[in-house]
């Protein structure tokens, strides 16, 4: 693809090369219409044969659609009016918590469009023995975690905003100058200074179920279940417990 973007006004990786063919599909390998995402196909006489000494990776992305050897790309794209293909991210960077499919893509691009912050990602990590997404970030000075989850909530869906936060001095990269996401540090949701004191026998009951669930050392009335680390997989827990108190 070529684009010429002095001038433009939106950006796009442009028309297909000569000799190139391109699709944008849906799951099920359907043809979509202008300004539907789907992933993008493409083929002609440039697509490789496949990845040296990686035939299960070659299977799984060159594949064969309309009788000619095609490559998926991996790609979320959609077609402008012009024939522009417009790229919106990877299909592998999509993941399902709690029965919701998020683009972390998606995330990361919120988190970087905060003022003060540098770099991000946002990943699937474990917190208090449940899945959950982190968000991992350096920036130019100390930012406050509640600061950057309301910027988030201006953007994004609940169960899109991450449960952990993460502050570093910098990423850690690959050779290939990439993040190096096994290097990251495993996230912890700390406790709270300070919030709303339980004010009846049975707040502090649910309150004490939710720490113990938790494993925090403290629950506030005010707080919020999932933004401290819950899940629709503890909750479960809670009930359990919350039944058999007294």
């Amino acid at each position: 693809n070529c684009k010429d973007l002095t001038n433009a006004c939106e950006i796009s990786i442009g028309k297909p090369l000569m000799n190139y063919l391109e699709h944008i599909v849906d799951t099920d390998g359907n043809l979509i219409p202008v300004g539907v995402v789907g992933e993008l196909l493409i083929s002609g006489c440039g697509v490789a044969l496949g990845y040296n000494k990686l035939p299960q990776q070659t299977e799984k992305a060159f594949i064969e659609y309309n009788g000619e050897r095609t490559y998926r790309s991996g790609d979320y794209a959609k077609w402008t009016k012009n024939g522009d293909v417009i790229i919106l991210g990877r299909t592998d960077n999509q993941v399902k918590l709690r029965g919701l499919r998020i683009e972390l893509g998606e995330i990361e691009k919120c988190l970087s469009n905060i003022s003060g912050i540098k770099s991000a990602v946002a990943l699937i990590r474990k917190v208090n023995k449940a899945d959950a997404i982190c968000a991992y970030y350096t920036a130019e000075t100390q930012l406050d975690e509640k600061y950057i989850r309301n910027e988030l909530k201006k953007t994004l869906t609940d169960y899109m905003i991450p449960t952990a936060y993460v502050q570093l001095d910098s990423m850690p990269l690959t050779p290939n100058g990439k993040i190096n996401t096994k290097l990251l540090p495993e996230p912890v949701v700390a406790d709270k200074n300070g919030g709303l004191e339980p004010s009846t026998q049975l707040e502090r009951k649910l309150c004490d179920i939710f720490a113990k669930v938790l494993e925090l050392d403290k629950v506030y009335a005010d707080d919020n279940f999932f933004d401290i680390g819950g899940s629709s997989l503890t909750v479960t827990r809670v009930i359990i417990l919350a039944n058999k108190a007294d």
